[in-house]
């Protein structure tokens, strides 16, 4: 599958402009729940409404119902979306004049969802409801920082054939990904017993997941740039990487079966079931990601450097190792 950046663009892109219109919040912006200034804080709304308008903008379309079918069905189209959002982040980026206007796109754009963090800081809520609310706002930006760096590293492939083992490594990523944050998510309610206290954890847990996968993308943006060796060095070796991995998943699975006795819910038992058919599937889907990332591997890194080059994704299991460790 090869992305094309000629594709004309979709209605939810000319959309995008005319949903960003203006810099005032309205009372029907904080009645509606949801838009993201219901969530946020007057304190918040009132110091950079702009800002808090354009992600708002983001935030209603990954939480929107149709976001995970659009990148199922139609990935161009997500594809199309994000780009036309980095538009809008760079135009606000450029117009507010925040920092060197020589930098890329793409690190406007990131520059922005940096500053987004700093503004939201001004009145964190750390009860765990405000925490949940945090973690589900942090939730559209990392998804956008995940589109914003692989469509970076599509404009950096040299052919059709880079593009391709790209798009299916992203594929199988995301398959892998979607199965880990499902599992995390079902065992983090059933050892919290369902509890508001598992919320927290549950979402700042789904957003590693994601970032674990970006840290990624953001050496090979910097290999196919500078193509240096200097952050390719992991002492971990791949195998070993992998074991951590699944041990740590079994970890999990274990203890969540020790609890299945308390299991009287209905609702608890489907979660259980969900959890073990999510663990089976994980080595699975982790192998095929790995597969995907291999050919990709080959196809951007030099005979010089391959092995250490294949032997990045040790980096992501690690990560993943930790979150799924953080239970305990």
């Amino acid at each position: 599958m090869i992305i094309e950046d000629s594709t004309p663009p979709n209605d939810a892109v000319n959309k995008l402009n005319d949903s960003i219109s203006h810099v005032k919040i309205n009372p029907t912006d904080k009645q509606d729940h949801d838009g993201l200034m219901f969530w946020t804080s007057d304190k918040v709304c009132n110091t950079n409404p702009e800002l808090v308008l354009l992600l708002d903008t983001l935030y209603r379309y990954t939480r929107s119902g149709n976001f995970f079918e659009i990148e199922e069905v139609s990935f161009q189209e997500a594809l199309n979306w994000m780009k036309a959002y980095r538009k809008q982040l760079c135009d606000y980026y450029d117009r507010n004049k925040l920092g060197s206007d020589t930098i890329t796109s793409y690190a406007k754009a990131n520059a922005i969802l940096n500053h987004a963090e700093r503004l939201w800081d001004i009145d964190k809520d750390e009860s765990t409801m405000g925490m949940i609310v945090y973690n589900s706002t942090y939730y559209s930006w990392i998804i956008f920082k995940q589109y914003n760096s692989l469509i970076e590293l599509l404009d950096l492939c040299k052919n059709d054939q880079q593009k391709g083992s790209l798009i299916d490594e992203w594929a199988a990523w995301r398959e892998f990904m979607y199965c880990c944050i499902g599992f995390w998510g079902d065992c983090t309610t059933l050892v919290y017993e369902g509890s508001s206290g598992g919320g927290p954890h549950r979402g700042e847990g789904r957003n590693l997941i994601y970032e674990t996968h970006i840290n990624l993308n953001r050496i090979d943006i910097d290999w196919c740039i500078n193509r240096s060796g200097e952050n390719l060095e992991y002492e971990v070796p791949l195998q070993s990487a992998k074991t951590l991995f699944i041990d740590c998943c079994k970890t999990r699975y274990l203890e969540i079966k020790e609890m299945q006795g308390k299991f009287e819910i209905d609702y608890y038992k489907q979660l259980y079931e969900d959890a073990l058919k999510e663990y089976k599937k994980l080595p699975i889907l982790m192998d095929k990601w790995m597969e995907a990332r291999g050919k990709w591997s080959d196809d951007v890194s030099s005979d010089y450097y391959r092995d250490a080059y294949n032997r990045l994704p040790s980096g992501v299991l690690l990560d993943l190792a930790r979150v799924f460790s953080s239970l305990d």
